[in-house]
């Protein structure tokens, strides 16, 4: 009886031992496959950060044109999407548009918007730019008038072919118009229009020069 009890102890112990054992083992493990998790997000991170540094080397900016306004300030700047070409609106109520690349620069045309008097250019978008005549300009000036150019990659060849009231509240106002600021609205062809002294947003069909929408800001 004596041996019985004591062969129970032994088993019981022998029992306790291994699943102390083996619950170390997984702990080790765990902590194994853990450290190895570790290791590999390192060594992604640290492949990434080289990748990183080695296309901001090869993509290390450098000056592609160097344009002459001929002293006049510009007041806005816009890129055409598909070409090499700057349109440029300055202080004098002008546009210019610049080829640029292939190591040549120059102006290709300049024309004046129509502002009327004490009114200035305070935004630029670029419609239809896949047209081959390089698509449609629109101009926004500060009195609220949106004009529409087309034609204007040809000197002597820009055509006024719309022009609207598009915030008509800037209009009203002879003094501290403050901006108009336009948004090309993609595919619809639609114009967003607001300016700083307008509690007004509108959209406008270009095509039909109708506003459809009127929300407030």
């Amino acid at each position: 009886s004596l041996l019985a009890r004591k062969s129970l102890f032994f088993q019981r112990n022998v029992s306790l031992l291994r699943h102390r054992l083996l619950r170390t083992n997984q702990v080790h493990v765990e902590q194994s496959e853990l450290d190895q998790r570790r290791t590999m997000d390192m060594e992604r991170t640290n492949a990434l950060a080289r990748r990183l540094g080695t296309a901001s080397q090869t993509a290390a900016p450098h000056q592609v044109a160097l344009i002459d306004n001929g002293g006049k300030r510009p007041t806005h700047l816009v890129f055409h999407p598909h070409a090499p070409l700057l349109l440029v609106a300055d202080e004098t109520l002008s546009l210019s548009l610049w080829h640029y690349g292939d190591q040549m620069t120059g102006c290709s045309n300049r024309f004046r918007n129509r502002n009327a008097p004490n009114t200035r250019i305070t935004a630029l978008e670029i419609v239809h730019e896949s047209d081959p005549h390089l698509g449609l300009v629109l101009v926004g000036s500060d009195d609220g008038v949106v004009r529409g150019w087309r034609g204007f990659g040809e000197r002597g060849n820009e055509t006024l072919v719309s022009g609207w009231h598009a915030v008509p509240e800037l209009h009203s106002q002879t003094s501290n118009r403050g901006i108009m600021v336009m948004q090309l609205l993609q595919p619809d062809v639609q114009l967003l229009v607001g300016g700083s002294q307008t509690p007004l947003l509108r959209l406008w069909d270009i095509g039909t020069e109708r506003c459809v929408r009127i929300m407030p800001t």
